[in-house]
């Protein structure tokens, strides 16, 4: 895996990372920088979730305790937690594949419905929208409920497509550690359009 096959996304969080942790020591930032031509050249197998962990190592490895920055290590959990969830229930497929699972005719058909609210999907920094399988269902179209949530969550014009996202795959302590997708799953629609409305207001 060379720097510019890296998840873009781990690249900019790196890049901000360097910039709170270095804390202007040049001779510190020179051996992160030797680190991480050598990690890059040695994980060829790895996830970005684990380049990440791996390159965090790197860091505090190279920067005294008494310079280490709050702010970077959060920044750095926070790059790990929105990787995860991107890898996780199945992945992400692009427009093109989103696609040939609703068995729609074009790429910009995906592109239109995630514009209008009836698809779930982010935008990556390289400008890609990204769309989590775990809304598809196998028979095709998506989980029932779906575009009804997305529409009352489009109601916020403060909420993100990761807002959005994170609405359905966080746990609830009100749903027992349920997650709103865990309702749709089970048909529970209602209930889940409810917590949306809670969710924007």
């Amino acid at each position: 895996m060379g720097l510019d096959e890296l998840d873009k996304y781990v690249q900019y969080g790196f890049i901000e990372f360097m910039s709170v942790a270095v804390k202007s020591r040049p001779e510190v930032e020179d051996k992160i920088d030797q680190d991480l031509v050598h990690l890059l050249r040695t994980m060829k197998s790895l996830k970005p979730t684990d380049v990440v962990e791996r390159l965090r190592l790197a860091v505090n490895k190279a920067i005294p305790s008494t310079f280490k920055s709050p702010l970077a290590e959060a920044l750095f959990r926070g790059i790990e937690a929105q990787q995860r969830i991107k890898e996780s229930e199945g992945g992400t497929v692009s427009a093109e594949e989103a696609g040939r699972l609703l068995q729609l005719d074009s790429k910009q058909a995906v592109i239109d419905r995630y514009n209008k609210h009836r698809l779930l999907g982010w935008r990556e920094k390289q400008g890609a929208i990204r769309f989590p399988v775990w809304q598809f269902q196998a028979q095709g179209g998506v989980l029932n409920g779906l575009e009804e949530t997305l529409e009352v969550l489009a109601q916020s014009k403060d909420l993100d497509d990761w807002g959005k996202v994170l609405f359905f795959v966080n746990p609830r302590e009100s749903l027992k550690q349920q997650r709103p997708l865990d309702l749709l799953r089970k048909g529970k629609m209602e209930q889940v359009k409810v917590l949306a409305q809670s969710y924007v207001e």
